[in-house]
């Protein structure tokens, strides 16, 4: 029951070339990693500040990649005909290599939380409920969905650049720049857009349902409440960034 099971859940990132994919991008984002904590400053010597160090620099290059990728993919007619058709199971190689890339990511960030001695639950759970996200779209489910999702990271190489000046000891003007621009991009992004595709998404979502065509009803459950959750905690984010400059203007 379960084998059977574990397919209608995963499909494709069950076979050879998902796998080596998945793998291969954990490795890049591994050893990306490992290199920047080892590139950090001098004046960066606690052990904990360097590997966050290391974090934000692989969390930007995740984000700048995907965002390549994800309009890499959008700008080609041909490689979106076949998810423009089917909104739901419309595949696409290119988007699977995307999910693949950020279940890379994800898998590394998860053995990021585990390792540390002090596991931060928030994170941990936050980066196990990504990686179900992109590793159940590789089935292929959802690549026309999950392509204009990935492009929630506009926000953030914002940042993550903003971090790491902050870390680095520049408080000036290109950091405000980057404070910025992230609260922009972030409501622009991630409330506007993020709210208006999740509405559609959902219209969509339901219509499968009631079809009773879905490959898994736990998957495209799942991937509801995945989206209820995301919402949430923009709004909340938006919320405390909100309180956050109010109280500096006061």
């Amino acid at each position: 029951m379960w084998p059977e099971l574990a397919r209608a859940w995963v499909g494709m990132a069950a076979g050879a070339t998902q796998l080596q994919r998945m793998a291969g991008f954990t490795a890049v984002f591994s050893v990306l990693a490992a290199g920047a904590e080892r590139m950090a400053p001098t004046s960066i010597a606690d052990n904990d500040e360097r590997q966050r160090f290391g974090a934000r620099v692989t969390g930007l290059a995740h984000a700048l990649s995907t965002i390549g990728l994800a309009f890499w993919i959008l700008t080609d007619e041909e490689e979106t005909k076949a998810m423009d058709a089917d909104r739901m199971y419309g595949f696409s190689d290119r988007a699977n290599l995307l999910f693949a890339h950020s279940c890379g990511f994800f898998l590394w960030d998860i053995y990021v939380c585990v390792a540390r001695a002090k596991i931060d639950w928030g994170f941990l759970v936050h980066g196990i409920s990504c990686f179900l996200c992109y590793l159940f779209g590789q089935y292929p489910y959802l690549h026309y969905w999950g392509v204009r999702f990935l492009l929630y990271e506009l926000s953030t190489p914002f940042l993550n650049a903003m971090l790491l000046l902050r870390q680095l000891g520049h408080k000036g003007l290109l950091h405000s720049c980057m404070q910025n621009m992230f609260g922009y991009s972030f409501l622009l992004v991630r409330i506007f857009y993020g709210f208006t595709i999740s509405a559609l998404f959902t219209r969509d979502t339901l219509d499968l349902l009631r079809s009773g065509k879905a490959h898994s009803t736990f998957v495209v459950i799942y991937y509801l409440a995945a989206n209820v959750a995301l919402n949430s905690l923009n709004s909340f984010w938006l919320y405390k960034m909100l309180m956050t400059r109010s109280k500096k203007s006061t």
